[in-house]
């Protein structure tokens, strides 16, 4: 009994709902030797970060790349380019609201697909950022040509 009231208490609320805002789907980015600034920007509904649980960014392929426990709605990867021109990788992100004590998915938002993919051109899709996020460091699954 006292497990169940425990976990009951701690699966957050369930009008809880979770959108991404940037990127859009089928997004594409254009890498070249140097690492780019790439912004996720969600949208959390009666989900308080921090009190009620994390949200997690998920990759497909790749699983889980970071969950974040403060009341921040912007996250920065840090794109790691491939060691070789002629690579793409496409992945499909999408966030979850998990609960603090049993990680349990609360809301889930809809999958948006960015394709990365290398360019021997200086110019980039890269957006100018201000300080207030939180940077990951993120490698894409490269598939590279010959």
């Amino acid at each position: 009994l006292p497990y169940i009231i425990t976990r009951s208490l701690c699966l957050g609320r369930g009008m809880s709902s979770v959108h991404i805002i940037w990127p859009p789907n089928n997004f594409h980015l254009l890498l070249h030797d140097k690492i780019i600034k790439f912004p996720f920007k969600i949208d959390i509904r009666a989900f308080d970060v921090g009190r009620d649980g994390s949200w997690c960014l998920i990759a497909n392929p790749g699983g889980q790349v970071t969950c974040i426990l403060q009341n921040q709605f912007q996250l920065v990867l840090q794109v790691i380019p491939p060691e070789h021109f002629l690579c793409s990788a496409t992945v499909h992100f999408h966030v979850e609201l998990r609960s603090n004590v049993y990680s349990d998915v609360i809301a889930v938002s809809d999958t948006v697909s960015v394709i990365f993919r290398s360019s021997s051109r200086a110019h980039t899709t890269e957006q100018k950022l201000d300080d207030s996020h939180l940077a990951w460091l993120y490698k894409p699954p490269y598939i590279c040509g010959e």
